[in-house]
């Protein structure tokens, strides 16, 4: 049955919909050379007289934009972030990139170009620079489109005219791509690239000259990878989901492995583990944020990969032991990319149920028996 889903500007209160919604455990902070935009994105301001509101935090939808189509089918794949606090959505649905103000209102649709008369473009991963330039993955099409703030082409990656360097286009080599999808974007224009057929993560310039390339076969254990979203902390560093393994990887900007979470490969419900883990962010406290997809949830962890929070749809009660997808606020349906702003407004492409749902910052008055 056709099912379309829209942003809503207003809710009701978290409370009532019996969401454990906990805010974020972190102030904002400088941010720091190698964080991306998302982190630069400052969030919100309490109305004024300040000290007459405080925050509460509850999750939401925009009513401005519908992806439309039944569940299950392409929707939204991933988001992304500039410091203005805009939001970029690559819809792969519709093949294009949408730009949202803070506000939820559309600023521009960017349509992403085609290869042969029918193909779709279906972009999977989005990123942007200080200087407003977009990234997106051509999937389809083994490349990486840069993109003007406006919208236009600026270059792409990844195609090969055969040169006496690599006279038959072996995409093995540095900035050719097997199956890009994620894509992320650190402080000083350092573009990594996910490749999900290629299970292989690059490091590339801003202006698409291969820095770095890891193999993450035979790197660590997991013959198989299903590579997802991934996301840049404060300091650099970059977490990649390996979905058929069950774990998230942080790796310095050098490639170095720093840290495991979920002990894999076997899928688990335990908190902490997971089950097809398809994107993650960091906010700046390095708490990380992770779409557990068949364990229909996302969680929220601490540095030390310890459970913080948890949003799902529970259809037996406080136990939770028979989790599915749902349609509610803070409920998913397969959902993919995610980012989160420097206040730790988490925005997140539930893909299946058609929408990008946000978990945001929202003013209330303070009692008056508390003034």
């Amino acid at each position: 049955m056709y099912r379309p889903q829209v942003f809503v500007s207003l809710f009701v209160l978290a409370a009532a919909l019996s969401l454990a919604v906990r805010a974020p455990s972190h102030v904002v902070g400088a941010a720091q050379p190698l964080a991306p935009e998302s982190l630069r994105c400052p969030g919100r301001t309490l109305p004024e007289p300040a000290d007459r509101w405080r925050w509460t935090w509850q999750w939401e939808q925009l009513e401005s934009y519908v992806f439309p189509g039944p569940p299950g089918d392409d929707g939204p794949y991933a988001v992304a972030l500039d410091r203005s606090c805009n939001l970029y959505v690559a819809d792969a649905q519709n093949n294009q990139v949408v730009k949202l103000s803070p506000d939820g209102g559309v600023l521009a649709r960017f349509p992403t170009p085609r290869g042969e008369p029918g193909e779709s473009s279906s972009p999977r991963g989005i990123a942007v620079d200080a200087q407003g330039n977009i990234y997106v993955s051509r999937t389809s099409r083994d490349h990486v489109l840069k993109l003007s703030p406006s919208g236009q082409t600026l270059a792409t990656w990844g195609t090969c005219t055969p040169a006496a360097e690599n006279r038959f286009c072996d995409k093995s080599q540095g900035g050719l791509f097997i199956g890009p999808e994620g894509i992320a974007v650190d402080g000083a224009g350092n573009v990594y690239v996910i490749e999900v057929a290629g299970n292989r993560i690059q490091k590339l310039t801003s202006d698409g000259r291969p820095l770095a390339m890891w193999d993450m076969r035979g790197r660590i254990p997991g013959e198989l990878w299903i590579l997802g979203s991934p996301a840049i902390d404060l300091d650099g560093n970059l977490y990649v989901p390996d979905g058929f393994n069950n774990r998230v990887f942080k790796f310095s900007p050098e490639g170095a492995v720093l840290a495991q979470f979920g002990t894999g490969p076997d899928p688990s419900p335990q908190p902490g583990q997971f089950h097809l883990p398809k994107g993650v962010a960091v906010d700046m406290a390095g708490n990380m944020y992770v779409t557990d997809t068949y364990n229909w949830r996302l969680q929220k962890l601490a540095a030390d990969g310890s459970l913080v929070d948890q949003w799902r749809n529970c259809l037996d009660g406080p136990l939770c032991e028979i989790p599915a997808n749902g349609e509610a606020p803070g409920q998913f349906f397969a959902a993919r990319g995610l980012t989160v702003d420097g206040q730790g407004n988490l925005y997140v492409a539930d893909t299946a149920n058609k929408r990008v749902q946000r978990l945001i910052a929202t003013p209330v008055p303070v009692p008056a028996d508390e003034l």
